[in-house]
């Protein structure tokens, strides 16, 4: 169902703004003056004649105020007019997906939900929104000049915002260079992480400065009243990876029993001089106590790189932990499998389904780690392999089978051990050739094969009897060839190899060939291009 129209377009003046009128500015002039006055009745009689001068005064500037109000409203009333036309251009993709509710008017029941999507948007997000509605070709100058007097009003907003503790918890990172170790690293110290940790765990400078991070957190603990506090000391990762330098960095989670309202710039924050920065990531928003545990527990859990951590609750005692807790800290690299496996285990929920997942994620972690190794050592060879020297025969097949045919022979290379079979027939289509070992098969194992990746299939030392059991696969016909039969069928795939290259590269085929009747043999030799090789085919 096409969205409903609620917005008239950027640019249109259809609908006028909002205007502030006598009356209405009256009304609030008369309530300002009522609560100023109730204000200044509840105070002390010795600070009457104070109080009621500033009362006057106040009063003075919120008639300025609302005054500059009448302007000010009718701004705000179009800014806001042009950002919920933008929001109901970005929201209407969402809304045609929609299904109106059983009863209800689709246009109405749409326009109730995409105020209620826009009332939910943080200063982030109408600070993008604003970016958009400036960036609309209809927009005029005037209304682009109040977007960006709006946009420059949420970046002060959010800026004061970030620098301001609210909510019960809240997590500070102190860095200066304080936490910058100029002395000498060895050089078994810079082989891992974990050995550069070590390292630094042993030093009497670094030590010092835990001792001192602690005393700091219980002094904030008495003054700031804390029902819990977590601290740690980190190896700044990028510092090192980057230019080779051991920066320390901490960290500390701070819960109190009343909520925070309190810049990061108060003194009582500031260690040996550092002003912190609150972490706003993903990690550290909360909003309930499960986010708020959460930000304790990335504090003190065993990530790599932690020197020193000390905590006033402990996880799995004091508070609960849960496994994608676990699971995060291992897709930003901080958590060794061998950790998270620890870690699982104290946690106990979802036990069986999360060491599946450690354990197929560390086969792929080896699977990696041999695919690179794979790839390094085939640079290495590269460069020692000699030129091969062109064959008439393989020549010949290779046009041959480049025409379209019903059926297509394949070839057969057999020649004793080094004069290079293999070598050369992957020479033929470098970086595309699928190689089997199919020396003691019923069946080449195809699941591996990509026709956008492979043009040539090498199955190296195929029997003869297990090219005439799979008589179809070596033809390449027009057809999907099913392999991995079984009774069930559960492990069977299909394949279609039509336009594929299959050679085959042996020692012994004519021997193998003898134990077969005379019938195979046959079909054999009308359907493959047989090569003897008696001298080495590549270059001397």
């Amino acid at each position: 169902m096409p969205a409903t129209q609620l917005y008239p377009e950027a640019g249109s003046r259809s609908s006028s703004p909002a205007v502030v009128t006598p009356q209405v500015l009256a009304r609030r002039v008369h309530f300002k003056r009522q609560r100023l006055t109730q204000k200044t009745s509840d105070q002390s009689t010795q600070f009457s004649t104070c109080s009621t001068t500033a009362a006057g005064s106040e009063v003075d500037a919120s008639e300025a105020c609302v005054t500059a109000e009448a302007g000010s409203a009718s701004d705000k009333s179009r800014i806001y007019e042009m950002l919920r036309k933008q929001h109901w251009r970005n929201w209407s993709k969402k809304a045609n997906q929609m299904e109106t509710p059983d009863g209800l008017q689709r246009s109405v029941w749409l326009r109730q939900k995409q105020r209620q999507a826009f009332a939910q948007l943080s200063k982030e997000k109408k600070a993008v929104l604003t970016k958009q509605a400036m960036a609309d070709v209809g927009v005029s100058l005037e209304d682009a000049a109040l977007l960006k007097k709006h946009l420059e009003m949420l970046t002060l907003q959010g800026q004061r915002s970030r620098d301001r503790l609210q909510g019960k918890t809240a997590m500070l990172t102190h860095n200066g260079e304080w936490g910058l170790l100029k002395e000498p690293i060895p050089e078994e110290a810079k082989a891992t992480l974990e050995a550069l940790t070590r390292w630094v765990q042993q030093r009497e400078l670094v030590a010092t400065l835990w001792r001192e991070y602690q005393a700091w957190a219980e002094k904030v603990e008495r003054e700031h009243d804390l029902s819990r506090f977590t601290v740690t000391f980190e190896i700044c990762p990028q510092t090192w990876r980057l230019r080779q330098e051991v920066r320390i960095h901490g960290h500390a989670v701070l819960t109190r029993t009343k909520r925070w309202n309190v810049e990061t710039s108060d003194p009582s924050f500031l260690f040996r001089g550092s002003k912190p920065h609150r972490v706003t990531a993903e990690v550290c928003k909360m909003r309930t106590a499960a986010s708020c545990n959460s930000a304790h527990y990335y504090a003190y859990a065993p990530k790599r790189g932690t020197v020193f951590a000390c905590a006033t609750a402990q996880p799995f005692q004091d508070y609960q932990v849960r496994p994608e807790w676990i699971t995060a800290r291992i897709q930003d690299g901080k958590f060794t499998t061998a950790t998270a496996k620890q870690q699982y285990v104290e946690c106990g929920r979802c036990l069986p389904e999360m060491l599946r997942n450690l354990q197929v994620l560390e086969q792929e972690h080896h699977r990696r780690k041999e695919l690179d190794l794979k790839s390094k050592v085939s640079r290495l060879l590269a460069q020692r392999r000699r030129p091969v020297q062109p064959h008439p025969q393989v020549m010949a097949w290779l046009e041959r089978t480049s025409e379209a045919d019903f059926r297509q022979p394949f070839l057969v290379m057999e020649g004793p051990s080094k004069t290079g079979e293999t070598q050369f027939l992957l020479s033929l289509f470098p970086g595309r050739v699928l190689e089997l070992n199919c020396a003691s098969c019923a069946a080449p194992d195809l699941r591996g094969f990509r026709r956008d990746e492979h043009d040539l299939v090498l199955c190296d030392e195929a029997r003869p009897a297990t090219v005439v059991a799979n008589k179809k696969l070596f033809q390449c016909g027009n057809c999907d060839i099913v392999l991995g039969e079984s009774p069930t069928m559960q492990s069977s795939y299909s394949v279609y190899l039509w336009g594929i290259r299959i050679a085959i590269a042996s020692n012994s085929w004519t021997s193998l060939c003898k134990n077969l009747p005379e019938e195979e043999q046959a079909w054999l030799r009308d359907n493959c291009v047989h090569v003897q090789v008696s001298a080495p085919l590549f270059a001397p």
